[in-house]
């Protein structure tokens, strides 16, 4: 068992707007690492209208890429690293 929290995000493209979001986690209370296969999120975006010199480009890829399936899987990992640890 870790003392720290382990998540992995990985991207797998399908085509040319839509990808496959796949989680792994392994929390300090995880005897196992959990997967979000075969329930991978899919996100779909136009990554070509983000401009690198948009001083908002950070907040525009982060509501590109944090869609609703997408927060909820970060969220629910977040929310097991923050658990107390167990003895």
């Amino acid at each position: 068992m870790s003392i720290c929290a382990d998540l992995e995000l990985s991207f797998r493209k399908r085509d040319e707007r839509s990808y496959l979001v796949h989680f792994r986690f392994n929390g300090p209370n995880d005897e196992a690492e959990k997967s979000s296969d075969p329930d991978d999120p899919v996100l779909t975006a136009d990554f070509s209208a983000l401009s690198d010199d948009d001083p908002e480009y950070g907040k525009n890829l982060t509501a590109l890429v944090f869609t609703a399936a997408v927060k909820e899987w970060f969220t629910g990992c977040r929310a097991a690293a923050q658990r107390p640890r167990s003895s």
